[in-house]
C-alpha cells in the first residue's frame, strides 16, 4: 500500500459521503418495500381473478347441488348461513327446491368455489373442519369469521401460508 492510500484509508469519509451513503441505504429500503407491496397487490390480485372465475363456473350448476357439495365438505347449514349472509330457514328452502335470487346464488356459488380452490391448490382435505379452526391457539378468529366479512383474500393467504397469522390477524383487527 502506498503512501496515499494509507492517508485516505485513515481519513474519515467527507460529510457529504456519509449523506449520500445514508440516502442510498434508504432509498434501498424504500425500493424493497414498494416491490413486497406490489408484489402483496399482484397475489391479492390474482387470488381474487381465480376465486372469481371459479365462482362463474360453480354459479352455472343449480342450488342444490351447490348445497349438497357444501354439505359433502362437512359444513354446517349455521356456518353456510354465516358465511353467505341468510338465514337456516332459507337454506331449507332452497334445499326444498325454492329460487334463490341472483346475488344469494352467487354467494353460494363463491363459497363452493373458496372450498374447492382451498381443497385444489392448498391440499386441505377437511374443508370444513379447516375453516372452524382458529387461526392461533387462544384466539377465535377462524376462516369462517374472515369469509363472513368478505376478507376471502386472507382466507386464501392462511390457507396457501403466504400470509402469517399475525398479518392475518393485524389486517382483519387493526386494533
Amino acid at each position: 500500500m502506498n503512501q496515499t492510500t494509507a492517508q485516505r484509508s485513515d481519513r474519515p469519509f467527507p460529510t457529504e459521503t456519509r449523506l449520500s451513503a445514508g440516502i442510498m441505504t434508504e432509498v434501498g429500503w424504500l425500493r424493497s418495500q414498494a416491490r413486497s407491496l406490489h408484489s402483496q397487490e399482484l397475489y391479492k390480485e390474482t387470488v381474487t381473478e381465480e376465486w372469481t372465475s371459479e365462482t362463474t363456473r360453480q354459479g352455472k350448476r343449480n342450488t342444490i347441488d351447490l348445497l349438497n357439495e357444501l354439505h359433502e365438505y362437512g359444513f354446517a347449514w349455521s356456518n353456510i348461513g354465516r358465511m353467505i349472509g341468510v338465514s337456516v330457514p332459507a337454506l331449507q328452502k332452497w334445499r326444498k327446491g325454492k329460487i334463490a335470487s341472483g346475488a344469494n346464488r352467487n354467494r353460494l356459488a363463491g363459497l363452493v368455489a373458496a372450498g374447492t380452490l382451498i381443497q385444489r391448490n392448498y391440499m386441505v382435505e377437511e374443508i370444513a373442519s379447516w375453516f372452524e379452526k382458529p387461526l392461533v391457539a387462544g384466539c377465535p378468529v377462524t376462516p369462517i369469521d374472515m369469509y363472513a366479512r368478505g376478507d376471502c383474500v386472507l382466507v386464501f393467504g392462511h390457507a396457501g401460508g403466504h400470509l402469517g397469522p399475525e398479518q392475518i390477524l393485524d389486517s382483519y383487527e387493526p386494533e
